[in-house]
């Protein structure tokens, strides 16, 4: 991020929108783009689209990937952490059984539980 700071002090970042035309009358603009640009100028407002708006299947979706599993170490502070957010956000299991629970994960299900308590 602070290159990105860097590099961008003081310049302007500018964002084309292109008024695309209607699928049903290729002769006129789409209006729903056509009232995002209005909008840009006559309101000051941006349009964000929501991430199942988007064209990209990939974008707005991250990969997680936790450190290693068969390192214990790793092994170790992941299911402290694991187990600490658990029982914060409201879990009832006994503590044993979440610390079991936890150390018997695979690397797949310790990826995936990273990317849902986040």
């Amino acid at each position: 991020m602070r290159i990105a700071k860097t590099n961008l002090k003081d310049k302007k970042l500018y964002k084309f929108r292109a008024i695309a035309k209607d699928c049903t009358d290729p002769s006129k603009p789409d209006p729903k783009k056509l009232h995002y640009i209005e909008r840009i100028f006559s309101q000051n407002e941006l349009y964000f689209p929501s991430p199942i708006e988007l064209n990209d299947p990939l974008e707005c979706r991250p990969l997680f990937i936790c450190g290693c599993f068969n390192d214990p170490k790793y092994k170790k502070r992941y299911v402290e952490w694991a187990k600490r957010i658990m029982i914060a956000g409201g879990n009832t299991a006994d503590p044993g059984a979440i610390q079991d629970w936890l150390e018997n994960l695979n690397q797949e299900q310790a990826d995936f539980l990273y990317v849902v308590v986040q």
